[in-house]
């Protein structure tokens, strides 16, 4: 297994590990929270302006992804339409949003 930067190019391939582990907000599963899951367009755009975004890949196939964002990043990004994501950019204390 590699961990290598992502390109646009894996923009599709992360959206469907996004969709395929996505679970409830309710949910004790472990997977990630459901969100409003990009299309790989805006994927894309997230990727090209994220210097901290990373994908693992195992066989020359993408099988997962880690990315980062600041606090502006992650509103500029996301913060208009996803109440966890307000909630935590409202939050006084520091937090981390792995994606």
């Amino acid at each position: 297994m590699i961990i290598r930067k992502a390109t646009v190019h894996d923009a599709e391939k992360i959206r469907e590990i996004s969709l395929k582990y996505s679970v409830s907000r309710f949910s004790r599963q472990k997977g990630f929270v459901d969100f409003n899951t990009p299309d790989a367009e805006r994927y894309s755009k997230l990727i090209d302006k994220n210097p901290y975004f990373y994908v693992a890949e195992e066989d020359d196939s993408v099988v997962g992804f880690l990315s980062n964002f600041s606090s502006q990043r992650l509103k500029d990004s996301f913060g208009k339409e996803d109440q966890i994501i307000n909630h935590l950019l409202l939050k006084k204390k520091k937090a981390v949003y792995l994606h």
